[in-house]
């Protein structure tokens, strides 16, 4: 399970928490949801890849954006099932990323994030 926390920078007190069924797998972006528009808050929901020799799993992943406000859900965009890691020499050289690089957010609203979700 994930959790998002949003806390005073004056009192350092909880203002609110959002937990999700999957981990929070990168630090969350905050941003316009579009241009002029509202602050969201952008987090990367996803586990990550089992390494060999631990087997693998399937990997399901998405992007969110919550209102920055209220932390109510505005949209989400739900990735490709992910089936494996990365390929290396042998099993055992296999690369296993973390399942997403922190997100970035322009002045447009457009989000950039890294997914390596093993496609």
């Amino acid at each position: 399970e994930g959790m998002l926390r949003v806390f005073s920078l004056a009192t350092g007190e909880v203002l609110a928490n959002k937990t999700f069924e999957h981990t929070v797998n990168a630090g969350p972006a905050v941003g316009p949801l579009r241009p002029g528009g509202p602050l969201a808050v952008f987090v990367a929901v996803g586990d990550n890849v089992a390494c060999a020799p631990l087997g693998q799993h399937a990997v399901t992943a998405r992007i969110v954006a919550l209102d920055a406000d209220t932390l109510a859900q505005l949209w989400e965009f739900v990735l490709p099932v992910g089936d494996g890691v990365t390929a290396g020499i042998t099993l055992l050289d296999s690369c296993c990323p973390d399942v997403f690089g922190n997100p970035t957010v322009d002045a447009d609203g457009t989000v950039y994030i890294n997914w390596s979700g093993g496609w």
